[in-house]
């Protein structure tokens, strides 16, 4: 399932106009350091000699395209994705990834609230 499918315009329109926050409103580092340990076994957020854990570097990802680290083996429905990164599609994906992309090949089941989730991107992004 493409993510372009699940980003239609009833969902685009909900997440616009019934966010209780958006992400500068929210952009707590802290508590998105904090949320970011959920993430951290898996990913990292620098470019060393070895960037990638079980998980890719997040170095950059804002405006990547999904499934573009050369040095990464994704999974085949990572793979098959074709769109770049976004604040909005990270936060949509942390919140649910294998909703957002069936069969992602990631253990995780994501972040519920939206404060955490908007922390923990802003924390991804200010990383970065």
């Amino acid at each position: 399932m493409k993510i372009a499918t699940l980003l239609n315009a009833s969902v685009i329109s909900f997440l616009m106009f019934n966010s209780a926050t958006t992400l500068a409103d929210s952009c707590n580092l802290e508590l998105g350091e904090k949320q970011f340990q959920q993430c951290k076994a898996c990913h990292s957020l620098n470019q060393a000699s070895n960037p990638n854990l079980s998980g890719p570097s997040l170095k950059g990802v804002i405006g990547r395209e999904v499934g573009s680290v050369t040095s990464f083996e994704y999974s085949p429905a990572m793979k098959e994705e074709n769109f770049k990164w976004s604040a909005k599609n990270l936060g949509l994906f942390i919140k649910n990834p294998n909703k957002v992309i069936p069969w992602n090949g990631m253990p995780f089941m994501g972040i519920e609230s939206e404060t955490e989730r908007n922390a923990v991107v802003c924390y991804i992004v200010k990383s970065s």
